[in-house]
């Protein structure tokens, strides 16, 4: 019998979260305010999506400690507004439970923080319960597409997994499970959530590698 390690991202697969544009123009000013301070930050991160602001937040990208936590504090609020009208994926979500029942190990990986996390559980629209392990922005040393939470989660699992699936929704995380393969010689499978239609569908494509 095998046993399967399946990771999954949050936002845009097991969740949509309400991304609105006003609210991250907003976010946007706000943080650009902070780091107009700070001589040691790309001001380029924080044009495009939110993305770019994640990583302002990793341990490495600025130096000073003070305005890293208000940018943190300004992303959480954001995010929590965004968790609070978010829908779920059932495609995707309701394949756990089965998953779980198998023997799987589940797992979460995400870009977002653990505010936002926990806001899904206390809203119920995901549970707790179905995580064996969830790493978060604010567990990372560097957010995705780089593989060190993939890395870390990996060594968490009990015993050796004989398959190893990574299910996401974006470039980020095909590029982060590629990461890890080139650097471990590993062989993480990317399934591409927006392929998936059915829960069925899922549980399929992981039953048969």
């Amino acid at each position: 019998m095998t046993r399967e390690l399946v990771i999954f991202d949050l936002d845009g697969t097991l969740v949509k979260l309400m991304h609105d544009q006003d609210k991250l123009n907003s976010l946007r000013m706000l943080v650009t305010e902070e780091i107009e301070k700070s001589s040691f930050v790309d001001k380029g991160m924080i044009r495009g999506g939110v993305f770019g602001l994640y990583r302002l937040l990793e341990t490495h990208s600025m130096e000073d400690k003070s305005i890293r936590v208000k940018i943190r504090n300004y992303i959480d609020r954001y995010e929590l507004g965004c968790a609070a009208e978010a829908e779920l994926r059932e495609e995707i979500y309701s394949a756990i439970p089965d998953l779980k029942k198998c023997g799987a190990i589940i797992g979460m990986i995400t870009n977002n923080g653990r505010a936002c996390v926990d806001k899904l559980f206390t809203l119920g629209i995901i549970q707790e319960r179905e995580f064996d392990m969830i790493i978060t922005r604010d567990e990372m040393d560097k957010i995705k597409p780089d593989s060190w939470s993939l890395t870390q989660m990996i060594d968490l699992a009990k015993g050796r997994p004989d398959n190893i699936f990574f299910v996401g929704d974006s470039m980020n995380d095909s590029e982060m499970a590629n990461a890890y393969n080139a650097i471990k010689n590993g062989n993480v499978k990317w399934i591409d959530a927006r392929d998936i239609s059915t829960a069925e569908m899922l549980k399929w494509r992981i039953t048969n590698g």
